[in-house]
């Protein structure tokens, strides 16, 4: 908790991207986005920048409906965003009730967001 709260104090940059850790069973992954594929024990794991910590500022907003971003609002404020080297686990339970849920989601991001990768994303999932 310590190292976070010092990363708040830094001045240079609006963000700072995590680690995100993904570990589901089989092929069904519901869309994320995944890097750097490595399957162990029969489990898919992908590990991704998340930029979660960020600059208390009225002008950067989270975008999509689902696999929601801050990444535009900080470029169009010219700010960066630092790596560092924290790991978030995500271990996500996957039923078929939530594929059906974030199926809807990714139906809402195409039809708002047509530039977004929500086609492809939709594309994964059948």
């Amino acid at each position: 908790m310590l190292k976070i709260k010092e990363l708040t104090k830094d001045q240079k940059n609006l963000g700072r991207d995590f680690s995100q850790k993904i570990e589901v069973s089989g092929k069904d992954v519901l869309g994320y986005r995944i890097i750097q594929e490595t399957y162990h024990q029969d489990k898919l794991v992908s590990t991704r920048g998340i930029c979660r910590l960020f600059k208390n500022n009225k002008k950067i907003r989270f975008v999509y409906p689902i696999h929601e971003t801050i990444r535009e609002s900080i470029k169009k404020l010219n700010g960066r965003i630092a790596n560092i080297r924290i790991t978030i686990k995500n271990y996500p339970e996957i039923t078929k009730k939530k594929k059906q849920y974030y199926l809807k989601l990714l139906e809402i991001k195409k039809e708002r967001f047509p530039d977004s990768n929500a086609a492809r994303e939709i594309a994964l999932e059948n």
